[in-house]
């Protein structure tokens, strides 16, 4: 996980240089191990590029910016999981690996080598010798990335950065690689193959990038299954449920074993050290998704390494609110509950983190620093749900196993449940649109949920976890993954007709069932804002938040 910043400039108009568009101090956050600008200048130009490095891959921190001999300058926000086949060099960062070979080639092998990544990322490059500036994130849109381009003229120029508050910044649309001409002032788009470009207006569109993406399965249910039960479900469906379990491991071990074995504290102390602390955490809201999870991680960890379980509790008020009970909100009880569970199958040293929030403290950092990360977003459900992740993932608490003492998290990697209800039917709109529509409304509410998967919260959610120097990662949302579960058959994956709590997921239920997480398989599906306490439920979360104020 790093923070990117480009700014471009007409060169005639003078800056000061006391006042840059990019928000540095967010994007320092980001990368906690290096941070540097460096400035490129033409006959019409300037170009600022900055860089800061969380170091999560090779046998040595890769510094950024990267520039070329040939004056090329490359900035990478990403985790190339698939590294390891792409590249025959043992410990070699993807950030290095990809700079080395788009330096040496032209603009074509950019688009060919990036259509072959395999996780997460954004970048910037400035390819000297074409004259122009490469940008784009990939298809699911898991990184974030902002920019000024819809209101660009030469005059002005133009940014491109990770995050920031700067009120004219937009997120950058997950439809491919962008191309911007210098010589022509011209924005282009490499599409993705799977994009439809009809509804995309005016934009230039040129060559696509093959992406690899199984279509969803939109066939209608004929001869349905008579089920009562997931253990039901378990016995007609074993081979399915095998499927998922194999590539969801695969997609969880990619994402927890593919960094430095050595926590924050100890990688910043720049020396050979054999490091005890946790180097992975989990959102642990006790739900089936975090619980399959943390059951999957501690598959591929060694037997020594301990995991921490990251659970939020906002303070209750009014008559919820009891003396030595202020924290025993939904999510608290189904995490304690978990938790016991996972510990008693799972034999390792489990954290569980009890992150306890006053009102007071919600407050202070909602307005002055968490504000500033959910923007460009607005609205009453970004607000809860980026101070939930935000509180999360700063992992300060108390453990729940040592009589309550205090402690923070000293892991770099963030595991996160996102994107499973999309896919599986979690979400209690799901169950409305089948009760309205049937199964043909059904099929075509889960299409929309993945086809605007890369436009809804992602963006966010990497922003409010990467401020704290930690790189969240998601497994549900891994390609092999999607691809499995697009062609699973609608009622495969859920079946609403049975109760909440075992046709919601019913898949992913019947995973957990396998798994020996019995209670876990049935505990019902319980929002994020609503679990944790944080969200007033005489509010519409889609309204605008009055209490997001970004400064002008």
């Amino acid at each position: 996980m790093c923070g990117i910043g480009f700014i471009l400039s007409p060169k005639n108009i003078s800056k000061n240089p006391q006042k840059t568009p990019l928000s540095i101090d967010l994007l320092e956050r980001r990368g906690p191990n290096w941070s540097k600008t460096v400035v490129v200048k033409d006959e019409n130009w300037s170009m600022e590029f900055f860089g800061s490095v969380l170091w999560l891959q090779g046998s040595k921190i890769t510094l950024q910016p990267v520039q070329g001999d040939n004056g090329d300058v490359f900035l990478w926000n990403g985790d190339a999981y698939n590294i390891g086949e792409l590249s025959s060099e043992e410990g070699i960062s993807d950030t290095k690996w990809i700079s080395d070979n788009i330096f040496e080639n032209d603009s074509d092998f950019l688009l060919d080598l990036i259509s072959k990544v395999k996780g997460p990322w954004c970048f910037v490059y400035y390819k000297k010798s074409a004259q122009k500036v490469y940008f784009g994130k990939d298809h699911f849109g898991r990184h974030s990335l902002l920019w000024t381009l819809d209101e660009v003229s030469i005059e002005k120029g133009c940014t491109i950065c990770s995050c920031g508050a700067e009120r004219y910044l937009t997120e950058v649309p997950s439809f491919g690689v962008f191309e911007l001409d210098l010589l022509k002032f011209e924005v282009s788009l490499h599409p993705w193959s799977t994009l439809n470009t009809e509804a995309l207006g005016k934009l230039k569109i040129c060559d696509q990038i093959h992406f690899s993406l199984n279509q969803l399965n939109m066939t209608l249910p004929i001869h349905i299954q008579s089920i009562n039960s997931i253990e039901d479900y378990v016995k007609l469906n074993y081979g399915i449920i095998d499927d998922l379990e194999t590539l969801l491991l695969k997609s969880v071990k990619r994402r927890v074993t593919n960094l430095p074995r050595l926590c924050r504290t100890c990688v910043a102390q720049a020396v050979e050290v054999n490091c005890n602390h946790a180097k992975i955490a989990i959102l642990f809201s006790g739900g089936l998704d975090s619980t399959i999870l943390a059951a999957l991680v501690h598959r591929c960890l060694p037997q020594d390494e301990s995991v921490d379980l990251i659970n939020v509790a906002f303070e209750l008020e009014g008559k919820n609110k009891r003396f030595g009970f202020e924290y025993n909100v939904p999510d608290r009880i189904s995490g304690i509950d978990a938790y016991e569970e996972i510990r008693t199958l799972y034999h390792r040293e489990w954290n569980l983190v009890n992150v306890n929030i006053t009102r007071e403290e919600l407050t202070k950092y909602r307005s002055s620093h968490i504000s500033r990360l959910v923007y460009p977003l607005c609205s009453i459900l970004d607000e809860s749900l980026g101070c939930v992740i935000w509180f999360a993932a700063r992992g300060k608490g108390v453990l729940e196993s040592q009589n309550h003492a205090v402690y923070t998290s000293e892991a770099r990697v963030i595991i996160v449940g996102s994107g499973a209800d999309e896919q599986l039917g979690g979400y209690s709109r799901h169950a409305a649109k089948f009760r309205t529509d049937g199964w043909p409304g059904l099929i075509n509410e889960i299409a929309l949920d993945i086809s605007r998967i890369s436009s809804r919260n992602l963006g966010r959610d990497d922003r409010v976890i990467s401020d704290h120097g930690r790189s969240g990662r998601i497994p549900f949302l891994d390609e092999d993954v999607v691809n499995l579960l697009n062609s699973v058959p609608i009622e495969k994956k859920m079946d609403l007709r049975l109760p909440r709590g075992i046709g919601d997921k019913i898949l992913l239920r019947g995973l957990a069932w396998k798994l020996g997480l019995i209670k876990t398989a049935s505990r019902p599906k319980r929002a994020m804002q609503f679990g944790t306490r944080i969200a007033n439920p005489k509010e519409k979360g889609s309204d605008v938040s009055k209490r997001l104020m970004v400064s002008e």
